[in-house]
């Protein structure tokens, strides 16, 4: 069954890994004034390519995907959705894959585990441990790739913070914007929102509260961001 957003829908059954809050935190919260070039790393169902599509209606925003049957997922959302024209996949891995030009935006939703017991599916693993993509391997390709003023995007579990900040300063990015997600006010962080950029600014560190009180009761803020894309918001 589809999940129908309120100018997209996007199609799962046999997608390796679902539609989650990280994808669609990103989606929404991510930024970039004037992107013209997008790229969304790691694509899985498209989801944030198509929010990107949405949010972003100059852009042109490709979408790499190394596990061939999300990829081919990710094209049929694609073909369905407004903005066929402004959006492509590419079927490969983000680290040997040729680009034919730098990218205003990046963004991306990485696997994350490093250890811990494996799927036997492989193309879960793939989505969710870092056997393909480590962190330090993202952000050096995401270098190489970044125009002079663009921005790099990522949603990662709270505690690999500090750990992405300093591989990130390995390659000359520095943080730039920094949300922290709590599940409920008084839950400590679990996951944050980090932006990097080759430019040395003021960083800007905000909260975003999930849920306020009880199970799908969603804070305000969490129903703003997500309120273009969400039906029920």
């Amino acid at each position: 069954m589809a999940f129908h957003f309120k100018q997209f829908k996007i199609e799962q059954e046999n997608a390796p890994f679902k539609i989650g809050t990280d994808g669609l935190l990103l989606g929404a919260w991510a930024a970039h004034e004037q992107a013209k070039n997008i790229l969304d790393i790691g694509t899985g169902t498209g989801l944030i390519a198509l929010m990107m599509a949405q949010r972003f209606p100059l852009a042109a925003i490709e979408a790499i995907e190394l596990n061939p049957q999300a990829a081919k997922i990710a094209s049929h959302n694609f073909e369905q959705s407004p903005w066929k024209d402004r959006i492509s996949t590419q079927i490969g891995d983000f680290k040997s894959h040729s680009f034919a030009q730098t990218f205003d935006l990046l963004v991306s939703n990485p696997p994350f585990f490093s250890s811990g017991k494996l799927s036997e599916m492989t193309g879960k693993n793939l989505a969710r441990h870092n056997i393909e993509l480590t962190l330090a391997e993202l952000m050096e390709s995401s270098s190489k790739l970044l125009s002079k003023k663009g921005v790099l995007g990522i949603v990662l579990p709270y505690d690999l913070m500090e750990e992405t900040i300093n591989i990130g300063s390995q390659f000359d990015f520095f943080p730039k914007r920094i949300c922290k997600v709590l599940p409920t006010p008084n839950s400590a962080p679990k996951r944050f929102l980090v932006e990097f950029s080759f430019v040395k600014t003021k960083l800007q560190t905000t909260e975003l509260v999930l849920e306020e009180s009880g199970r799908h009761n969603y804070s305000a803020t969490y129903k703003a961001l997500t309120r273009p894309f969400l039906l029920d918001k």
